[in-house]
């Protein structure tokens, strides 16, 4: 995770090779460039480059103009609690003109969106006090965000096409 980008890769080691994904999405392979790096291509927009070896302080990856470095992220114990602890309520965007309300029903975690044209309701996975992801499929395709909470009450959610998008509590 990285606070300047508001983004979760999540790397792990399926069949023998590495493979990635952004937000919580579907898990792409890695092909290995050199002793230290592995790269995603991702089409016209280029490669996002993940060093392999990890610095001090995380993972270094370069897209585009951007190096940066992300933290590992581990699930906590009772993260889930004090996640929802913290992030339960009603949001607005002004951004995106739209509703976020965070509940626990039933011992699930929700995240419901609404605006002038309709609501969605996802699931949340909390990976610990701050951040969580949300997984769906919408007919074919696969949709994922990330959830981080802002130390001023507010929540930032990211996915693969929209970064920054701030809900502030109402």
């Amino acid at each position: 995770w990285s606070p300047q980008a508001e983004v979760i890769y999540t790397i792990s080691d399926g069949d023998g090779a590495l493979r990635v994904s952004l937000c919580g999405g579907p898990a792409l392979p890695l092909r290995p460039e050199g002793p230290n790096n592995a790269v995603l291509s991702v089409g016209s927009l280029g490669d996002i480059v993940f060093g392999r070896a990890l610095v001090a302080e995380g993972l270094r990856v370069q897209f585009g103009h951007a190096d940066l470095i992300f933290r590992r992220v581990t699930a906590e114990e009772g993260g889930s609690e004090a996640f929802f602890a913290s992030a339960a309520g009603e949001y607005w965007s002004e951004d995106g003109a739209c509703r976020l309300v965070i509940r626990s029903e039933d011992g699930a975690h929700r995240a419901s969106f609404s605006d002038g044209h309709g609501a969605s309701e996802v699931m949340l996975e909390p990976l610990n006090g701050r951040l969580a992801l949300a997984r769906r499929s919408v007919g074919q395709l696969p949709f994922a965000m990330a959830f981080s909470l802002q130390t001023d009450g507010g929540v930032i959610i990211s996915t693969s096409r929209t970064r920054f998008l701030r809900f502030d509590r109402v």
